[in-house]
């Protein structure tokens, strides 16, 4: 299965959930350090609310994969929090999100997809503004290095560049 990440921007309701209706995602996962959004509708209260009217189920899990913390991708925690999201996949398909539009300036890339790149070789799938789609690979590889914790970089990084040039 593939594991999705979406940045919800400055979206309405409706151009966040339609992209996650139309692939069949079933359980949305906020990693956000905290749940909280000068657009209402994206404060973690009201997806709590309007997820499931999508008919897709809301979770939060920033307190481990946040990007405002100081957990390292190869803590047992962080790994942990991993291990978590995977399991859902056995839900149906799964999509994390935070508020970032481009995954390169995010740590949804540069945090939990390059640690899942890493720890499980899982390559998950961001969903662009535009309606398509880049696997996280091709996205780090537009990420600054800076950005990619020194932990998992230089694999994460030498992961996504052999992954890029065989497609």
């Amino acid at each position: 299965m593939t594991l999705l990440t979406i940045g919800t921007s400055n979206r309405s309701e409706a151009e966040f959930f339609d992209p996650l209706v139309a692939r069949r995602v079933v359980t949305l996962v906020d990693v956000r350090s905290k749940p909280w959004s000068r657009m209402p509708h994206f404060r973690g209260s009201a997806l709590a609310r309007s997820a499931p009217l999508h008919g897709v189920r809301y979770l939060w899990e920033g307190e481990v994969l946040g990007g405002l913390n100081d957990i390292r991708t190869d803590a047992p925690a962080f790994l942990a929090a991993l291990d978590r999201l995977l399991a859902l996949q056995g839900d149906g398909r799964v999509a994390i999100f935070c508020a970032e539009g481009d995954g390169a300036a995010c740590h949804r890339s540069a945090k939990v997809g390059a640690a899942l790149l890493v720890h499980h070789g899982v390559d998950a799938t961001n969903i662009l503004r535009n309606g398509t789609e880049e696997l996280v690979s091709r996205t780090l590889v537009r990420t600054k290095p800076e950005n990619i914790q020194a932990c998992v970089r230089d694999e994460a990084l030498r992961l996504a560049l052999k992954r890029a040039s065989a497609s």
